[in-house]
């Protein structure tokens, strides 16, 4: 028996202004997770379980040692995949004043720095329908995903 072959979907790359239409579109809650993803390229699983503590302002850096993942409805905290994916990614300063100005904004008890309204890590699915997808559509246009901001970043740094 043969499979049908998975088309590959093509990768998306934004500029600065596609990147602040799509932030600027969310939710306000979620803007810094946009633009956070943009200019940092970690992973949705990353950024989910970014903690406040792993953000260091002064130095322009956001630390990775936590992924989360969802099986069967639950949450699975744990280490990112490889020991490569362990890393201290620098961010540049306006994103750190964004970061700053979310927190103000938005103080959470959980410690992380994007949860959802009840102060609970975000789900991929919900976060997809709810949030991403009526804010891509209605601002940068389809085809995209939220991985295509890693591979933005990627870009960026590139460039």
């Amino acid at each position: 028996m043969e499979f049908p072959r998975l088309e590959k979907s093509e990768m998306r790359v934004f500029d600065s202004v596609e990147i602040r239409l799509l932030a600027e579109e969310v939710e306000p809650l979620y803007g810094a997770m946009i633009l956070i993803a943009a200019y940092s390229g970690l992973r949705f699983g990353e950024l989910c379980v970014l903690r406040n503590d792993r953000f260091d302002a002064l130095r322009k850096t956001v630390r990775v040692d936590k992924n989360v993942s969802e099986v069967g409805g639950e949450f699975i905290f744990k280490a990112p995949k490889s020991n490569a994916s362990l890393r201290t990614v620098s961010i540049p300063g306006f994103l750190v004043e964004g970061i700053v100005q979310h927190l103000a904004t938005y103080p959470d008890t959980s410690g992380l720095v994007s949860t959802t309204p009840q102060g609970e890590p975000i789900r991929r699915t919900n976060f997809r329908r709810r949030i991403w997808n009526p804010a891509m559509k209605s601002s940068v246009g389809e085809p995209c995903t939220l991985h295509d901001l890693r591979h933005t970043h990627a870009a960026l740094l590139m460039a």
